[in-house]
């Protein structure tokens, strides 16, 4: 049942995304889908070593672990590129609803199915901590990445 819900939540999140307005390019949203995939990675290892070494959880069936590994490479990437392409060369108030509304369904995602995300319970100050390092990283992620892409496309207009 929690791949099944999952995937259908990943399917939702897929399709608001390739419906909305891009305002990056392809390789940046690829930069940042791995940059967030990776960062999610190896941020939460430490929780996700309990479901792989310890004894006691050895017997958590696939589909939990496929639900926890999808929610951890595809939810919250995907999630994180809707808040970013909307930050991104939007205004004010795009700004704070992208981070508002991000963070709103980071942590009432994180709350409801913690064995899913988390895979330990956390407390809500610990994911408000997490949550706001881990886009101020991927905010400045972003304005590196796009400070040199608008210096290489000024470097190939001026050499032709």
């Amino acid at each position: 049942m929690a791949v099944a819900l999952v995937i259908c939540f990943d399917w939702i999140i897929i399709n608001g995304f390739m419906m909305m307005p891009k305002r990056l390019n392809r390789e940046t949203f690829l930069f940042l889908f791995l940059l967030s995939s990776l960062t999610i990675m190896l941020t939460m290892i430490y929780r996700a070593e309990d479901l792989y070494f310890n004894p006691i959880y050895r017997k958590i069936s696939l589909q939990d672990v496929v639900a926890f590994h999808m929610n951890r490479n595809i939810t919250f990437p995907m999630l994180t590129l809707i808040a970013l392409n909307l930050w991104k060369n939007g205004q004010l108030w795009e700004k704070l609803l992208s981070c508002i509304g991000s963070f709103v369904v980071f942590l009432l995602f994180c709350r409801i199915d913690p064995f899913h995300t988390t895979f330990v319970p956390t407390g809500i100050v610990g994911l408000i901590v997490y949550f706001s390092l881990y886009f101020l990283f991927l905010l400045a992620a972003l304005s590196l990445f796009t400070r040199g892409d608008k210096k290489q496309s000024i470097q190939q207009r001026s050499s032709r």
